[in-house]
């Protein structure tokens, strides 16, 4: 259940709670983008699955590839932005990506896990097109 923006844990919980652009639904988001588009997004954010290479379902797995991406693809505004978390690199991933996007960046975010008290690096990949490209 999609309870986590109301619960504000999120400090930016209040501002998205209030932004008029912001669409949160509850589904599957991996059948949602592979199956045609009902509207573009500017901003696609995927945290689903630990890793590109390790899925919580085995249904997930597409999304990580070249035919999945593109997929996903369609579902994004010309000058969007597609951003995909991951506890670890995935160097089949990247490859995928650059299979389908002209541009791509992947983000090492380290930060201080007070939850398990240890200093941890997660990783963001990103794919940029059109005003947005910086990478």
């Amino acid at each position: 259940m999609i309870n986590w923006l109301e619960q504000r844990p999120v400090p930016l919980s209040d501002t998205l709670n209030t932004a008029s652009r912001l669409n949160v639904t509850q589904g599957d988001v991996y059948q949602q983008l592979a199956g045609p588009p009902k509207q573009r997004h500017g901003l696609l954010l995927i945290d689903v699955d630990h890793l590109p290479d390790e899925n919580l379902g085995a249904a997930n797995g597409e999304f990580y590839t070249a035919v999945g991406l593109q997929r996903a693809k369609l579902h994004h505004e010309e000058d969007g932005l597609l951003g995909v978390w991951s506890y670890a690199e995935s160097s089949r991933f990247v490859d995928a990506l650059h299979e389908v996007f002209r541009e791509v960046c992947i983000e090492p975010v380290t930060v201080f896990n007070n939850l398990i008290n240890v200093q941890q690096t997660d990783w963001l990949f990103l794919h940029m097109t059109g005003r947005r490209a910086s990478h």
